[in-house]
């Protein structure tokens, strides 16, 4: 439960942003080739593949956590919103690229698109892109062994400012860290 709350006051805060950085994605319209060049980039780095399965393991992890507390009567909801959520992030995964190939395009100039794009054509370019699942789920089981102390020291300083009660602290992350 406590990672679900930590997950959706995230999801507010990108959802709040978004705006803002859509207004000035809207604004930067990079040249053809430039765009060109992002594309070959992002089809190189295997970025749309990394994306994709880091959905799918976000998703996994988000329907453990969201149904380990749940009582039977609640778990088919609590699925059906899962699943719903999963539909609409792949649905969307060509829209994300988008937004990324675009950023790639507005923040590098043709001269390092060109050479980011080498990179990845190269041997070393090539193994880091093979590797980067497993790079990604070592980084992954890293930080979610972090998330209790990091949820406990949160709850300890929002706690410190606003004096929550015990059960408050508790369900913020703060009756425990590991």
């Amino acid at each position: 439960m406590k990672r679900m709350i930590f997950g959706a006051a995230c999801a507010a805060l990108i959802a709040s942003a978004s705006p803002a950085l859509a207004q000035t994605m809207a604004v930067q319209v990079p040249s053809p080739h430039r765009l060109e060049l992002a594309k070959e980039v992002i089809a190189a780095s295997g970025v749309q593949r990394q994306m994709s399965g880091m959905f799918g393991n976000m998703m996994n992890q988000m329907m453990a956590n969201a149904t380990k507390n749940v009582p039977p009567s609640a778990k088919a909801r609590v699925d059906a919103f899962t699943q719903a959520e999963t539909d609409v992030m792949v649905r969307n995964l060509p829209k994300i690229v988008d937004v990324v190939t675009n950023a790639y395009a507005t923040t590098y100039t043709d001269q390092e698109l060109t050479d980011i794009l080498a990179f990845y054509q190269s041997p070393s370019g090539q193994a880091m892109t093979a590797k980067a699942p497993q790079m990604a789920q070592n980084m992954m089981g890293g930080i979610i062994a972090l998330m209790p102390q990091i949820q406990h020291d949160v709850a300890e300083e929002a706690c410190a400012k606003i004096t929550c009660t015990p059960a408050e602290k508790h369900a913020f992350g703060g009756g425990g860290a590991s």
